[in-house]
């Protein structure tokens, strides 16, 4: 297992949304993968912007 940088709220919240639209079938498919795809790639690059590097990922230890 590997622990990482969850994206904030805004990308779970514009995610929830899209897929909301899509079982209502008020909305495509399409959004749901961008809003998945695109919003998370605008996160690691926030990361990038404000941490100087992208979030390091490290193994959790065994129990």
């Amino acid at each position: 297992m590997r622990s990482f940088t969850l994206p904030d709220s805004k990308w779970q919240d514009d995610l929830t949304d899209a897929l909301t639209e899509y079982a209502q079938g008020t909305g495509g498919w399409e959004a749901v993968r961008r809003s998945y795809v695109d919003g998370w790639t605008r996160e690691w690059e926030e990361q990038a912007d404000i941490l100087g590097m992208l979030p390091q990922s490290t193994q959790f230890a065994e129990a």
